[in-house]
């Protein structure tokens, strides 16, 4: 039996994704990359988006890592 991810561990694995990433990722890459649904995909990053973890492209459908980590990091 899989033991089944919970939705902090799948958040974790959209941001590890996205860091590991020279380019923005859309929904669909996201989810065909980790094996979860796009519905899913799409319900964290909104939540990750509220809290600034994550940002929309501004030139396209992609997400990347948000600038909070900017902040974090100084």
């Amino acid at each position: 039996m899989t033991k089944s991810r919970g939705a902090l561990e799948r958040a974790l694995d959209i941001l590890f994704l996205l860091d590991s990433e020279r380019r923005p990722l859309n929904v669909a890459c996201i989810a065909s990359r980790l094996h979860v649904p796009e519905s899913s995909v799409y319900r964290i990053l909104r939540m990750l988006r509220n809290r600034g973890l994550v940002e929309r492209d501004p030139n396209g459908p992609g997400w990347r890592p948000g600038s909070v980590f900017l902040r974090w990091g100084s």
